[in-house]
This record gives C-alpha cells, sequence and structure tokens, in this order.
C-alpha cells in the first residue's frame, strides 16, 4: 500500500488558498448585511452608498460599518464613522 505524503509547499497554498476563500465569503456576507441594513434604514438614499462600499476589502472596515448602521442618524455620519477608521483609504 502507497502512502501519499504532502509536501509542504502543497499544505501552504491550500492554506492560503482557504484563507483566501474565507475572506471573500466574509467579504461578501458584510456586504449583503450592509446594503441590507442600509435600504432598511435610509431607503433607496442608502443604496447610494453601494459603489462606495464594494470597493472597500477590509473585514475590520466592513464589519464597522456594518456596526455603525444603528448608531448613525444620517448617511453622512454613517460615512463619517468609517473613514476615520486609520486603515480606510480612498
Amino acid at each position: 500500500m502507497a502512502v501519499l505524503i504532502e509536501p509542504s509547499w502543497y499544505r501552504k497554498v491550500v492554506s492560503e488558498s482557504e484563507q483566501r476563500g474565507w475572506l471573500q465569503g466574509e467579504q461578501k456576507r458584510l456586504k449583503q448585511g450592509i446594503f441590507l441594513f442600509l435600504e432598511l434604514k435610509f431607503g433607496e438614499a442608502g443604496l447610494n452608498l453601494n459603489e462606495e462600499i464594494q470597493e472597500v476589502e477590509e473585514v475590520e472596515i466592513l464589519e464597522r460599518i456594518l456596526m455603525a448602521i444603528t448608531a448613525a442618524n444620517t448617511i453622512e455620519e454613517l460615512r463619517e464613522i468609517y473613514q476615520n477608521h486609520p486603515s480606510f483609504s480612498k
């Protein structure tokens, strides 16, 4: 019986691929939640942020946006909350 041994480079590639897949899934999930809550809270005006938020890739900023929707009274307040994050660059 042959025993297959995975080379260390293979495990590294698989691990990196799994991490990228998780990250992309997390980004997609957060963006879907953001768009849902933006529409519920701000109506059509909230959806105007769609293009801007689609460009955000950092999970930390997306989480901040999602949490900030409940605290913000206006779209401008919401923008201010996440654009002041140190890793936000536009």
